[in-house]
This record gives structure tokens, sequence and C-alpha cells, in this order.
């Protein structure tokens, strides 16, 4: 079985179809669970409208993102994850079935290709790990991963769970690299596999995107900075050039001046 973990947080809009995507999936047994870290009540009236029996909780008080992620992971009865952003959708029925392909394979972690559109999907962009980038990674250049996300957002990955890795609370706009990075290390490149072809549509409209609304250039610098301090040590243990990768990162998100 998969647990299909949806961190919520207002927005039934976008929930609406993440949902309507998730309750087709064909050719897997799977569970929906909803983490909800909402001021109202208008996700929980959302799932009582679906006859699928969604397992809802509902934050005593908010936690926030990422913590709203490992909750929703926490609430999992399955040991095989994905989570689904809430403004994120399968791309097909099939989506679920040919992620969890390599996992029954063997594999431990699966990251699959994404479209990203605006919520009428017009003008989508292809998005994800590509058959070469991808490649890298399987040859152990980790350092391409720390200096540039190709693997995009959350929702394209579906994974084993392992206990003692979580998202790492202390970061926001890092905590997607760092928790792939960490999931990497433990198990092996070994253990990773590409599903060709998109799984997710992911929403690119950034005003509806809790983590982007909080991510500030500040924060910005302030996360790398953290983030070289906490992977130099592995980099260097995989024979990489911290330094030199930072400054690339840097360069990439427009952070240098």
């Amino acid at each position: 079985m998969v647990s299909i973990c949806i961190p919520t947080y207002e927005n039934v809009v976008f929930l609406k179809r993440a949902l309507d995507s998730a309750v087709v999936q064909e050719g897997v047994e799977f569970e929906i669970v909803i983490s909800d870290d909402s001021r109202t009540t208008e996700v929980e009236q959302l799932v009582k409208q679906y006859s699928f029996p969604i397992r809802y909780f509902r934050n005593e008080k908010p936690i926030g993102s990422p913590g709203n992620w490992n909750a929703a992971v926490d609430r999992a009865e399955s040991d095989i994850i994905h989570l689904l952003h809430h403004d994120d959708a399968y791309y097909s029925h099939d989506s679920l079935q040919r992620m969890l392909s390599p996992i029954k394979n063997g594999k431990k972690i699966t990251f699959s290709e994404c479209l990203w559109s605006p919520y009428q999907k017009i003008n989508c962009y292809r998005r994800g790990a590509t058959v070469d980038t991808f490649a890298r990674l399987k040859q152990g250049f980790l350092g391409d991963l720390f200096a540039v996300n190709f693997l995009s957002v959350p929702s394209t990955m579906l994974y084993r769970r392992d206990q003692s890795v979580r998202y790492d609370e202390s970061f926001i706009n890092m905590v997607d690299v760092d928790f792939y990075l960490t999931m990497i290390r433990e198990n092996g490149v070994e253990a990773v596999e590409m599903v060709e072809g998109p799984c997710v549509v992911v929403n690119i409209e950034s005003d509806f995107q809790v983590t982007n609304s909080l991510v500030s250039e500040k924060l910005k610098r302030e996360e790398w900075a953290r983030f070289y301090q906490k992977w130099s040590p592995f980099l260097i243990e995989i024979g990489a050039d911290p330094e030199q990768l930072y400054q690339k990162a840097l360069i990439h998100q427009g952070l240098t001046k």
C-alpha cells in the first residue's frame, strides 16, 4: 500500500484538483492522509464531499511548513510514502502505479518527471530529472544536486520510509533538496530510480504556494549559508568541491549581488 500524504493550508480550489486526481488512481492500493494546518474548516468541509475514505487530521495549532509535511508522513499507515503537495496533482490515472513500479522491484526511492503549469494547464513546462542529469546522479555526482535542484518539487518523489530521516524543519527554501540528499546518502544511489514521463502536475502560481510565500532573498541567503555548512563535509568526502558548488548555486539562484 502507498500512503498519499497531503499537507494542506487553506486553498481548497487546488486541493480539490489534487484529491480528484488521487481518488482515481488505478492499479495500486493506497490511502489518502491529510494533515490540515488551516485556520478555517474549509478543507475539512471539502473532504466530507468525497466518498473515498480520506484520513483527515487537523492540527490543534498551526505548525507551519515543513512541519506539516512531517506531520502528514507521521500519520501514514504505510512505509511507502508519496508526499503530494495540496496545489499539485497526478498527471494521469496510472501515475502512482508508474512511480511505485521501481519500489516493487527493490528500489527505495523513485523520482518522476513533472509538468509545471498554472491552474488551467496552459503553457506547461516539463521539469524534473532528465536522462542525462539522472545518469550523473547515479554515477555519484551528488554535487550537481547540491548546486541545482534538477529533481524539482517533493511531489515528484515516492520513497520507502526511513524512520530516521525527516524533513529538516530548520529549512524552508532548501528543505526539499536537503531531504533528497539525505535519503540518497543513507540509501545509496543504487537505491534510486527515475520514471520517465510526467507523473505529477506542479502548480507554478506562487501566490498559492505555502513555502514560496515565506521565502525572501534574505532567507535564501541565510539558508544557503547553513546548507553549505551542513553539506560541505559530505561533499568533500565524495570528492566534490563545496566552495565551487556553492558559488554555482548562488549564481543559479541570482544571489551573487
